[in-house]
């Protein structure tokens, strides 16, 4: 029968209980627990997968949106459009990563699996949420079980950190796979509703007096929030007594701060007298708690809605021991987060968390502590987290000894990391042993790999093949080697050097094996490792054979890195190689041109996207500009490297201003590989898009936008200029403004004027894409004004890139006026890092009040880079205590004495 109960017995209370629809104000009357429904913009996306569900597709969506817009009743009213015999499966129990793990094999064919608040399942189960995201990849993969529809929520903030890339010393990337699940699978749901959505709104709400008073009520626009009972929240927090504000506060914090479990009340209760003075905590009466907390759970005071403070229904057996625990209602939370970003709690809430938090939680609060600077609560949250078992602990506990350069406990902390099993302590002890103590050093490196880290043993299979004990290490290698093939690894990178090790003892087609296994997940560095490895060991058929092998599961890096080291020793070899490979990349325009002729538009677009990366268009440029090379060589009768172009092309990726010469430059070989250029380095710092304008069409990530600009290119040459315009401003709607540029180079030649139209059409407009390319252009003219202003205008409506770049030419510039009103308007908007940009600004013109208020903001909502700039600010002001900012700051933000 399969997990998850029938679709259609799904009563409106238990929708409300089991899949988290919000309950909506009261009305009075005899109303269903449900408001009547407002289909909006994104219902459609939602109605597309669930067509191609019902046709036996199995498909996921992601809706991504502020608390209380009405995600989770859109997906409801989604699935009700499904046939009866489709099942739904909400896992819970016994938390909702270890629910989902334990029981995604017994799911069948036509069920919904619901992830309300995903993060849940990707973000907040560190142990185990890359198996939760490798696990639903493989769901959806799995043709004997579709179809399947995966239907997820998640806040714009928690969005962001699953696409936020790790630094490179920041271990393993724990999202790596819960990444490649959602990629192009958000889909936005608006704070508030269009005025199409009002009108529909208004004709039902004859029938619903909820919906009639959300409208009469409710501030712009903002109809779900109203009818979850945003306001009614809002009120009863605002006006909420000193002690029940404060509990309120303290779990707003907690949350905000990385606590992911439900909140136990002593934590609560211990951390409440840091939000209250002297006096607010000695005039509480003795029973203040159960007092604040009746306040809090009142749910008859917001008319039927969730209260402030709330127990979850407890699901299955607890343990009799188990404290019960509080959630905080998600308006409430997300209002948290925008209010309170800048504030860093004092020492008692840090002592409760220290007491009363447990396992993954520890580490979260402590990351936002380190986060903040505040370095010696950090680390004692982190030896708490150990403490309690937690190995991940150990790793941020030595960095931080590290970065104070206190070796002595770096060594101690090492050696008791590995003796508790972590694999990166394991891996460095291990490191150390292997020249003097092989046999110790392999006993370390088989714990490392029990625990998920084969690094170490790869070091030991090496020692033994220097030491000519070729059987030992090719054993080792075998059991690495099997278990990528068979299992995969968390972190590619550590075992790069599998292949090449697997090479050099002689088992050659094991080694291509998991190069050719590594390579969807590390961006093919291993096949590009053993490409090079063969062709330098004098066996370039095999590297050749290896390399066109990667080629045809989308990996043509390492043929093109094979061009290049050939090119180094023989050039008409690489030229040769050269032209074979790009015989083979070059994206089929005459079909896709034979397409829009027999009218096929749909087909047209869809291959245009599908056929043209980003990577090819680099390769082009590479190749172009050796045959230059070549062709100066032989008209001119020289015999230079190709230093003018290689000077081009580099400086095309590092100056705009040398575009227009690439553009001329390449138009003459390949227009469209040229125009493909213009854009693709145009857009690289453009965030990726999840809109979808093209009706079906993949979105428009770097990859597709190439192919439509080939399209578009193609369009505009043969005549067809409305079509070839449309297609551009299809691809600003998606976010890439200057999709615009390649159309205008286009155009200029013949219509001088072109550049204005286009931009006199951006002004007008409603993109801020097209605003940001505007900004540019204005600025280019030297009209910096008008630029900034521009810039500021799409920033406000979420596209900060041109304000940023703007503000970062104008600090270069010396031109700190504007400068800082750029940065002060993006750190209004929530930008971290400009108050550190602001703090450099008065740091250098010796404004020092100013410019340790801005470091401090910095640091207080999370920029823990931002100690430099305070620390900058200090000495310059002669501060005694600059020095000690290397060991943090304290709860109350004072430097921290040595510790």
């Amino acid at each position: 029968m399969g997990v998850g109960r029938l679709i259609a017995e799904h009563s409106d209370q238990l929708i409300l209980d089991d899949l988290q629809v919000h309950p909506a104000v009261e009305a009075g009357g005899s109303l269903g627990l449900l408001p009547a429904y407002v289909e909006r913009e994104h219902d459609g996306r939602l109605r597309e997968l669930i067509a191609a569900a019902r046709e036996g597709q199995s498909g996921i969506a992601v809706l991504v949106g502020e608390s209380s817009t009405g995600k989770t009743r859109s997906c409801w009213e989604a699935v009700k459009a499904l046939p009866r015999d489709w099942r739904l499966w909400h896992p819970i129990e016994p938390d909702h990563a270890k629910a989902l793990i334990t029981q995604l094999d017994d799911v069948k064919p036509h069920t919904v699996v619901w992830l309300d608040e995903i993060r849940r399942y990707l973000l907040d189960n560190r142990e185990h949420s890359a198996e939760v995201a490798a696990r639903l990849r493989a769901l959806l993969a799995d043709s004997t079980r579709s179809p399947v529809l995966v239907l997820a929520t998640m806040w714009p903030q928690d969005w962001d950190v699953l696409h936020t890339m790790p630094g490179l010393d920041a271990g393993p990337d724990l999202h790596a796979n819960a990444r490649q699940l959602v990629k192009g699978k958000g889909i936005e749901v608006r704070p508030a509703f269009t005025a199409d959505e009002l009108a529909t709104a208004h004709e039902l709400a004859a029938g619903d007096p909820r919906l009639g008073e959300s409208l009469a009520r409710a501030e712009q626009g903002q109809i779900t929030q109203y009818l979850a009972g945003a306001p009614a929240l809002l009120e009863r927090y605002q006006h909420a007594p000193a002690a029940a504000k404060a509990l309120l506060h303290v779990a707003m914090d907690a949350r905000r701060l990385g606590h992911v479990r439900d909140l136990p009340l002593p934590l609560l209760e211990a951390a409440v007298p840091g939000y209250l003075t002297d006096r607010q905590w000695d005039a509480l009466p003795e029973n203040w708690l159960r007092t604040a907390v009746d306040y809090l759970t009142d749910q008859a005071a917001c008319r039927g809605a969730r209260s402030p403070l709330y127990r979850p229904r407890p699901r299955g057996r607890r343990s009799t021991n188990e404290q019960p625990g509080y959630q905080l209602a998600d308006y409430l939370e997300q209002h948290g987060h925008t209010t309170r970003r800048g504030f860093v709690p004092r020492s008692e809430f840090w002592d409760a968390v220290a007491l009363h938090a447990n396992g993954d939680d520890l580490i979260a609060l402590a990351e936002s502590a380190e986060n903040r600077c505040r370095t010696r609560i950090a680390f004692e949250l982190y030896r708490r987290a150990a403490e309690a078992g937690s190995i991940a602990a150990w790793r941020p506990m030595i960095q931080i000894r590290r970065e104070q350069e206190d070796h002595t406990a770096v060594e101690a902390l090492t050696r008791e990391a590995a003796d508790a099993g972590s694999p990166g302590a394991l891996l460095r002890v291990a490191a150390e042993m292997v020249k003097n103590d092989l046999e110790a050093a392999e006993q370390l490196a088989w714990r490392a790999y029990d625990a998920g880290d084969p690094e170490a043993l790869l070091l030991v299979a090496h020692q033994h093949l220097e030491a000519g004990e070729h059987e030992k290490g090719s054993a080792l290698l075998h059991t690495v080697a099997q278990k990528v093939i068979s299992q995969g690894v968390d972190n590619p990178f550590d075992v790069r050097d599998l292949s090449v090790l697997l090479e050099s003892a002689g088992e050659r087609e094991l080694a291509a094996t998991v190069a050719l296994t590594l390579a969807p997940r590390d961006h093919a560095s291993a096949v590009d490792d053993l490409v090079k490895h063969r062709e330098d060991a004098g066996n370039p058929d095999a590297a050749e054979e290896l390399a066109w092998r990667a080629a045809d599961i989308g990996a043509t890096g390492a043929l093109w890195g094979l061009v290049r080291q050939r090119d180094l020793r023989d050039h008409d070899a690489a030229m040769a190689l050269a032209q074979r490979v790009r015989g083979e990349d070059r994206p089929p325009w005459p079909q896709v041109r034979e397409l829009e002729a027999r009218g096929d538009q749909h087909a047209a677009e869809t291959l245009a996207v599908r056929s043209a990366a980003v990577d090819s268009a680099i390769h082009y440029s590479w190749w172009l500009s050796v045959v230059l090379a070549t062709e100066k060589q032989s008209d001119e009768g020289e015999s230079p490297a190709p230093q003018e172009d290689v000077f081009w092309f580099e400086e095309y990726f590092i100056k705009p201003s040398a575009l227009d010469r690439l553009i001329s430059l390449f138009e003459q070989r390949d227009p469209a590989a040229a125009t493909a250029l213009a854009l693709s380095a145009a857009i690289d710092n453009v965030s990726q898009s999840d809109a979808d304008p093209l009706n079906g069409i993949s979105p428009v990530l770097s990859q597709a936008v190439t192919g439509l600009v080939h399209l578009m290119a193609s369009r505009e040459r043969a005549g067809e200029h409305e079509a070839a315009e449309q297609l551009a401003w299809q691809l600003v709607e998606a976010g890439h403004g200057y999709a615009l540029e390649p159309l205008v180079l286009l155009r200029e030649e013949e219509n001088p004027t072109a550049r204005h139209t286009l931009m006199e059409k951006a002004r007008r407009g409603t993109l801020p894409a097209a605003w940001e390319w505007l900004a540019d252009q204005h600025d280019d003219a030297g009209e910096l004004d008008t630029a900034d202003d521009l810039a500021l205008r799409a920033a406000y409506q979420g596209h900060p890139s041109a304000a940023r770049e703007l503000a970062d030419r104008r600090s270069k510039a010396g031109d700190n006026h504007r400068a800082e009103r750029l940065w002060r308007q993006l750190a209004e908007l929530g930008a971290t890092d400009a108050w550190e940009e602001l703090a450099k600004l008065h740091t250098k013109a010796r404004n020092w009040a100013e410019a340790e208020s801005c470091a401090r903001k910095a640091i207080d909502r999370g920029s823990s880079y931002a100690i430099l700039a305070l620390h900058d600010v200090w000495e310059g002001m002669g501060h005694p205590d600059a020095d000690r900012l290397l060991f943090g700051l304290d709860a109350e933000g004072r430097a921290s004495a040595r510790w």
